[in-house]
């Protein structure tokens, strides 16, 4: 049985992951770089459901796949680029009795 390509593998061929909502037709495109600074070395099939459509709100119709562009589909190609990484902090507290 064949593995599914991780992010690394789409980076060695030079492809972009897409990532479209079927509900409002949105298209967005990464550099699986960008996507292993987050996500982690993980199977393009499991990034699905780690994302939620900014436009419309949704996570029920979101797809993600691997995706080579024409050489004439790259100008004015919009890619959303990884700027930083926030780290939330957030306190966690428990009732102790005295």
């Amino acid at each position: 049985m064949a593995k599914a390509p991780r992010l690394s593998t789409a980076n060695e061929f030079g492809a972009l992951i897409r990532v479209r909502c079927q509900g409002c037709r949105t298209r967005r495109h990464y550099r699986p770089l960008d996507l292993i600074a987050v996500f982690d070395n993980i199977p393009v099939l499991d990034l699905a459901p780690r994302f939620r459509c900014q436009k419309c709100s949704s996570a029920e119709f979101v797809q993600a796949e691997i995706w080579l562009p024409w050489p004439n589909e790259w100008p004015g190609l919009e890619i959303r680029e990884l700027v930083r990484v926030d780290t939330v902090r957030r306190p966690v507290w428990k009732d102790v009795k005295m």
